[in-house]
């Protein structure tokens, strides 16, 4: 209760954050993440900025690695021939050899019957964010089981090659299982930097009749040795 005439506390929130629907362990993670940013605004506290970070990192890696999916349902996911495992750190080698010309990608966990959307973003480019690296759709869980390169299936954003930076970035594949082939999916501006920034993955999701609550999603971390290490 508050007395008449007091003003409701405002509302938190968490700038830059990527729009999921906000439930369930989804709603805790953006409130922790809410919560820290007003709190370490308001006081100048070394003890707690170092649990507020600790904390922030928990939840933002349960955005992509929600409890809700099983372990079991992750596994089998690998980039260039390296597992990743929610958070696995990648070296400069290893994302190289994410590219539209090879198998880069697997999950041996797919339904091999089921067809699936593909999405490949980065969270954590500041205001740009969420960056688009990649988007297919139509393709088959038998396809993602054996390897597939990004010019396979309807590709609808080719490849935007990862720019590596003295940052640790996330670079999170999110999996939408579709309930029939999507016919003449639309083509994505994916020329620029530009073109891939601040992209809505749920409303693309939502356009073309997916779920556009991801079925699984994974990720890896990677920084490279200079400010913009291209790969």
């Amino acid at each position: 209760l508050r007395s008449r005439g007091t003003a409701p506390p405002p509302a938190l929130s968490a700038p830059g954050m990527v729009a999921h629907r906000r439930s369930g362990p989804v709603a805790t993670a953006a409130l922790l993440l809410a919560a820290c940013a007003a709190v370490e605004a308001s006081l100048d506290m070394s003890d707690f900025q170092g649990l507020a970070s600790r904390v922030r990192e928990v939840a933002a890696a349960n955005l992509f690695c929600p409890p809700s999916h099983l372990a079991a349902q992750r596994a089998g996911f690998s980039v260039g021939g390296v597992e990743v495992k929610c958070g696995s750190k990648l070296d400069a080698s290893a994302v190289a050899e994410i590219a539209p010309d090879g198998s880069s990608f697997r999950w041996t966990s797919a339904a091999p019957q089921s067809m699936y959307a593909v999405a490949l973003i980065d969270p954590d480019s500041g205001d740009a964010s969420p960056i688009r690296h990649f988007a297919a759709v139509n393709l088959r869980g038998a396809t993602l089981r054996a390897g597939y390169g990004m010019d396979t299936g309807d590709t609808v954003a080719p490849y935007f090659p990862i720019q590596l930076s003295e940052e640790v970035h996330r670079y999170v594949f999110l999996v939408f299982r579709q309930d029939g082939p999507v016919d003449s999916p639309p083509q994505l501006p994916s020329a620029t930097f530009i073109d891939n920034s601040k992209w809505d993955y749920r409303a693309w999701a939502e356009s073309l009749g997916i779920n556009p609550r991801p079925t699984i999603s994974n990720y890896f971390k990677a920084q490279g040795l200079g400010p913009r290490a291209v790969v």
